[in-house]
């Protein structure tokens, strides 16, 4: 039986209520060497469906509903996420706003960064996108491709997190 999903601020979050909340949501525990992702999308159905099955994957998953939800949780967990994936386009921060926040932020964060659009994007996100050179998933998609990468990304973190001059924040 696994944990119930829990906000960031540690307060139980059920599937039902998790939108009224308005809280980062994680959803735990997952295995010790898990890798850890944060989904910024503010399309709650699709958060939720995919937290359960990044869960069922023993990924431990955490939610955040816009990029400046994603600041905040980025501030009080400096370093835990081996992997974001986030929206293109969100009504209250888009995913080329939050990247430009992790460059300036949290640098070296923005180089594990996956892209998810669902719809059309202009011009400006195309190049934005080719000149980030993140990997891009087109809604719907499978999770596999983020679990790939995170899983690959959270190796590199076991692998140097031994050493003691790293940046805390990355």
């Amino acid at each position: 039986m696994s944990a119930p999903a829990r906000s960031a601020a540690g307060t139980p979050v059920d599937g039902r209520s998790a939108g009224s909340e308005r809280r980062p949501a994680h959803v735990g525990p997952a295995p010790a060497h898990s890798c850890r992702v944060l989904l910024v999308d503010d399309e709650e159905p699709l958060l939720r469906a995919w937290t359960r099955e990044l869960h069922r994957l023993g990924v431990e998953a955490w939610t955040a509903r816009s990029g400046r939800d994603a600041e905040s949780v980025l501030a009080r967990f400096p370093g835990h996420f081996d992997a974001v994936a986030c929206d293109l386009h969100m009504p209250d921060g888009s995913g080329m706003e939050f990247y430009r926040f992790l460059v300036t932020e949290y640098p070296g964060v923005e180089h594990r960064v996956v892209f998810v659009t669902g719809g059309a994007i202009s011009d400006t996100e195309t190049e934005f996108l080719r000149t980030a050179g993140n990997p891009v998933l087109e809604k719907p998609c499978e999770l596999g491709p983020l679990v790939k990468l995170a899983r690959e990304w959270a190796g590199r973190r076991l692998t140097r997190g031994a050493n003691a001059g790293e940046d805390r924040r990355r």
